[in-house]
């Protein structure tokens, strides 16, 4: 069988004749007795049979509407063949392929026969989705976060990502450097005791933005190193526009898609705030955004558009607002009320490349597309998808042609978490693939290296690919093996037994390697324990007074009598055991007892005429 990949960077003549047969079958009505999958099924053979060679080419019997198309069967028709999709991919550089690879449909959900009156948009999506734009026929699976992986980045190269979980970790994985053990590099912890709600890199790949569940957002270089640390508000300053910062938990954060030092934040405060990267200490801009009774409305998810002219809010009470990005913010240019149910909380908000229509999704279960230039309805719905966490999300493909989303599920009951492929134009369910037994929370499509990433509630990551079409990527450590420890450059020969004689060694004290038993020894020594004094165990015991707390108290009571007593009777009481037991002044006496000496005179005796002789003596 031919290869694909030159397929899709050189599109094949016949290619324009199948293009106008799938336009032909559109406009024609289906077969109330065939399914509309067998027609597009008998199409894509006929097709097939016209773009292989000469000597390629075989007969098949057209399978009928009921029977399915086994795996491997639809896998080699899409090896054989690669149709292109109904718009083009952007090229990034020129080792980019064609955005949107062949896939296998293993798991292709049939809608039952069509109605008649399906128009010709439907048709189109059904032979884009066809032509394989989803990269799922391979995946790998990082495992090192222990809970949620609540926040997916990737830089602009496509090589580094940054992962953020409810276990407080952000984790960087380095997918050139990494090898078949899929390891991360490096892990930081940046707000203690607090999960990781949104993570993004800047245009350039160079620095990225990390919001928790903390009042503050900090910037750090690609390698995890914090740059700056931005102000939180006064929560006593009743006007949030006078605080310097947000006051409550952050709920997201983004780069401004064309200004790279400008980013915003949004919050549970009912406020996003526009800051300037080389300012810490205040934001530039504040939205602040009222309920519809007046009062404060957490926000839950914002964005920019694509052209950086409008933000998109939304809030916990089911209103999406816009907003022009350059101000004044006094007032929303659109404002949808009721976009989702009241009280579900809408967790993602997502432009289209020409912002012109919305992409929201809630958890009441539902993803929505709006087009604001007719905010009274929505574009259209999908329903149940069960949404439980606030990060989770849904994205538009690169080509815009499917949208993706993943359902939430809950722990033990044995449900697998999908990712539901939807129509970009009808949120018509195409396609749904099992991934684990946990919710898919967050999904990220890289359009450079055209591969799906995704975060699960269980903490591991998948990263889909398609050999084909994807470029580097998971492609670069997926091919690797387990690297090996390096031999040692000096090899010794263990075999070897010899006896070394020393006579004038020293023996060596005996190290305690054992630190429980170091431990106890100096705890029996009490200096080195710094062991303190022992209580006391009766009154006066070691030469210290011991009281009980009523003695205490009774001091305080009793009155102090010494001013009123007379000094000479206080000296006297002790003058006979004084005499008994001399120890200060009659102790020098005892050796001239019983006759006492004195000296003969004292310094006040001496006369004027004596003072003179002395002083000229000393002089």
């Amino acid at each position: 069988m031919g290869s694909t990949t030159g397929s899709a960077s050189k599109p094949l003549p016949q290619q324009a004749t199948h293009k106008a047969v799938q336009q032909r079958k559109s406009t024609i009505p289906h077969d109330a007795h065939h399914d509309a999958d067998a027609d597009d099924d008998d199409g894509d053979e006929e097709d097939d049979d016209d773009l292989r060679p000469p000597n390629a080419r075989r007969n098949k019997p057209i399978p009928p509407a009921s029977t399915s198309i086994s795996t491997s069967a639809t896998a080699a028709a899409t090896t054989t063949t690669t149709l292109p999709p109904s718009k083009p991919a952007r090229h990034d550089d020129d080792d980019d392929g064609m955005v949107g690879p062949p896939i296998a449909l293993a798991e292709q959900h049939d809608d039952g026969p069509s109605d008649n009156a399906s128009n010709s948009d439907d048709d189109n999506a059904d032979a884009d989705f066809k032509s394989g734009i989803l990269p799922i026929s391979n995946h790998i699976q990082l495992l090192d976060h222990t809970k949620t992986v609540s926040a997916l980045t990737i830089d602009a190269s496509g090589s580094r990502l940054l992962t953020g979980g409810h276990d407080d970790d952000v984790k960087f994985w380095d997918f050139q450097g990494m090898d078949a053990t899929f390891r991360p590099f490096r892990t930081i912890e940046p707000f203690e005791g607090n999960p990781i709600r949104d993570l993004q890199f800047n245009q350039s790949g160079s620095e990225f933005l990390i919001a928790s569940s903390v009042h503050f957002p900090r910037l750090y270089d690609r390698d995890g190193v914090i740059i700056q640390e931005y102000a939180k508000g006064d929560p006593y300053i009743r006007d949030p526009k006078h605080t310097k910062g947000h006051v409550a938990s952050l709920t997201c954060c983004r780069w401004h898609p064309l200004d790279r030092k400008t980013f915003m934040t949004a919050s549970l405060d009912s406020t996003i705030r526009i800051w300037d990267v080389e300012n810490k200490k205040s934001q530039i801009k504040v939205i602040n955004i009222k309920s519809e009774r007046g009062g404060r409305t957490a926000i839950t998810s914002a964005c920019y558009s694509n052209d950086g002219k409008m933000i998109a809010s939304s809030a916990q009470e089911g209103v999406i607002r816009i907003w022009s990005s350059g101000g004044p913010f006094l007032r929303p240019t659109h404002t949808i009320l009721s976009a989702h149910m009241a009280n579900a909380e809408i967790t993602s908000t997502v432009f289209s490349l020409d912002s012109q229509r919305l992409l929201t999704r809630a958890s009441d279960d539902t993803v929505k597309l709006w087009d604001l230039r007719n905010t009274s309805k929505a574009l259209a719905l999908a329903r149940d998808l069960p949404c439980s966490f606030g990060e989770a999300n849904a994205i538009f493909s690169p080509t815009e042609s499917v949208v993706l989303a993943g359902t939430s599920v809950r722990k033990g009951e044995g449900q697998h978490g999908k990712l539901v492929v939807l129509d970009g134009n009808t949120l018509r369910p195409l396609k749904e693939v099992s991934v684990n037994e946990s919710s898919v929370v967050k999904i990220l499509w890289h359009p450079k290296i055209n591969q799906v990433v995704l975060g699960t509630g269980s903490g591991a990551v998948f990263v889909y690919y398609d050999e084909r079409v994807s470029v580097r990527g998971a492609l670069s450590c997926a091919s690797k093996g387990v690297r090996k420890n390096r031999a040692p450059d000096v090899i010794t020969n263990a075999n070897i037994e010899a006896v070394i004689h020393n006579p004038n060694a020293v023996l060596k004290e005996e190290v305690h390697r054992k630190t429980k038993r170091r431990l106890e020894r100096i705890r029996k020594d009490p200096i080195a324990s710094r062991k303190p004094d022992m209580p006391l165990s009766g009154p006066g015991r070691g030469g210290k007074l011991g009281h009980t707390i009523q003695a205490g108290m009774l001091q305080s009571l009793i009155k102090d009598t010494t001013r009123s007593e007379d000094p000479r009777e206080a000296i006297l009481r002790h003058a006979e055991a004084a005499k008994k037991h001399p120890y200060w002044v009659d102790r020098a006496y005892q050796e001239t007892q019983p006759d006492p000496v004195f000296a003969e005179a004292v310094y006040e005796d001496d006369t004027e005429e004596q003072w003179e002789a002395n002083k000229k003596r000393r002089q």
